[in-house]
């Protein structure tokens, strides 16, 4: 973290404040936040310009990648940019229909909007594939479609070796659920709640572990969305799978414990940046990772401990109770759901 001087704003009420506070963690989630260089970071700037002449710092890169033996990061938001332009003029001649062009604009978009900062060598397929998973739910044929879309152009850019290749399309098969044990969990939190790596996600994981809230809903949750009094959770349509406006309360003590311990960086953090450190908090932790395990765990554990399928339901955002019978109820003891919510900040043991 830089150190130094931080700029400093005046407000006259909280209110002002807070709503400054939202728009700044607005403009960083959306790319439009201006970043201000510090004094070394201009002087690095001017340095290298003096020396480029009338090269520009892409033209720089470019001679890296092309002439050296450094290994030049290829960071994907170019590519993807590249792709879309591509796509537009394909649909101008009517090399394309229509349709394709709506469709494969959709998955590379959304793909860019995610990991576009990220270098395309660090993108992993388990990573991809949560996502995927997250955005299509269980429907075999729309996973394969995005895979194969995302495959094609993950190809075109030459960048090797391509993660979505090392996907497995799926058959329709109904897959297993999988949880993770009490222990599994409380390792998992335990890890990220002493490791400053990783202390600003705790909270934003209790929201899928103790919440059972998606990955994409969890990410999109601003702290406006909390409602501590009522100890509820305002779900905008637009941060939903289900495209519908939730508020739901009744949810765990444990969850609350964990939403306290939530600094500004939680807040701020981009879906990007959630997602990889997430992953790699398994890793360290020693954690397995099966897909969609919090939401899946929270599910099974819940049914258990409070015998009200109806809640559990309500709280998962649920039409009904049917997908409960079918998947989750009986994978876990009564005990086992009681001590998984018993799961808390190092400091409420």
């Amino acid at each position: 973290m830089h150190q130094g001087s931080r700029k400093a704003e005046f407000f006259s009420t909280v209110a002002a404040r807070d709503r400054r506070y939202n728009q700044l963690v607005r403009e960083k989630k959306e790319g439009t936040l201006a970043t201000v260089l510090t004094r070394e970071q201009i002087a690095e700037y001017l340095l290298l310009k003096g020396v480029l002449g009338d090269l520009t710092v892409q033209d720089l890169v470019a001679i890296l990648r092309d002439h050296s033996t450094i290994k030049v990061a290829t960071i994907l938001r170019p590519k993807v940019d590249e792709a879309l332009e591509l796509l537009k003029r394909k649909l101008s001649s009517k090399d394309l229909a229509p349709d394709t062009f709506r469709q494969k604009k959709q998955k590379i978009t959304q793909l860019g909007e995610v990991f576009g900062t990220r270098p395309m060598e660090s993108l992993s397929a388990p990573e991809l594939e949560e996502w995927l998973d997250d955005l299509v739910g269980d429907v075999d044929l729309t996973f394969n479609n995005w895979r194969k879309i995302l495959r094609c152009f993950w190809d075109e850019t030459g960048v090797a070796p391509n993660p979505f290749a090392q996907i497995k399309s799926r058959n329709g098969t109904p897959a297993e659920i999988e949880v993770l044990t009490v222990a599994q969990t409380k390792t998992l939190f335990d890890f990220a709640a002493k490791d400053p790596r990783y202390r600003f996600l705790a909270a934003r994981l209790a929201l899928e572990a103790f919440a059972g809230l998606r990955f994409s809903s969890a990410f999109r949750l601003e702290k406006a969305d909390l409602n501590f009094v009522d100890r509820g959770i305002l779900l905008p349509r637009h941060k939903l799978k289900t495209k519908r406006r939730h508020f739901i309360d009744g949810l765990p003590d444990n969850l609350w414990d964990w939403l306290a311990t939530a600094g500004d960086e939680t807040w701020a953090v981009t879906p990007a940046e959630y997602m990889h450190s997430k992953s790699a908090l398994f890793v360290d932790a020693g954690v397995p990772h099966p897909r969609n395990c919090f939401r899946h765990s929270f599910a099974s554990y819940h049914v258990a401990a409070f015998k009200n399928p109806g809640l559990t339901a309500t709280l998962l955002c649920h039409k009904n109770q049917q997908m409960l019978w079918d998947h989750y109820k009986g994978r876990a003891t009564s005990s086992d759901g009681a001590d998984y919510f018993k799961i808390v900040p190092p400091s409420k043991s």
